[in-house]
């Protein structure tokens, strides 16, 4: 079962390499964010009107700094 978890885990591998190079272009910009994984996605996807079939990976809060 542990193996399966880690498994799962490659499915994500580009996403994760994305969201840095997100975070990166941002801060060059001044912008920062935090990686955040929701855990209730359903809630999430209803909020932001995303169809059935797709997942959320993480959110990205963005904002400049104080």
């Amino acid at each position: 079962k542990e193996c399966e978890a880690l498994y799962d885990l490659n499915d994500m591998a580009s996403v994760w390499m994305c969201i840095e190079n997100i975070l990166l272009a941002m801060a060059a910009e001044g912008l920062y964010g935090v990686t955040s994984v929701p855990r209730e996605t359903h809630l999430l996807k209803k909020i932001l009107g995303i169809p059935d079939g797709y997942e959320v990976a993480a959110a990205i809060p963005i904002g400049y700094p104080e």
